[in-house]
């Protein structure tokens, strides 16, 4: 934390069970990254920032050609 903000690097993991949109899993791996600034006051958080890497995640979903 620095000041009023806070970062926090986000990773997930996971297998593709489901359906997005038309696709449907075949329990594929799904690995991607996403970044989140908080803007905390009073020990609350106020505001949030958030940036995730869809492109790769929808690459692994299938709905992106590599």
């Amino acid at each position: 934390m620095a000041g009023d903000r806070a970062s926090v690097q986000l990773h997930f993991r996971g297998h593709f069970t489901g359906q997005f949109q038309n696709v449907r899993g075949d329990g594929q791996t799904v690995d991607f990254q996403a970044f989140d600034l908080y803007r905390v006051k009073g020990g609350q958080i106020v505001e949030n920032w958030h940036l995730e890497d869809n492109l790769t995640l929808l690459k692994q979903l299938g709905m992106v050609k590599p």
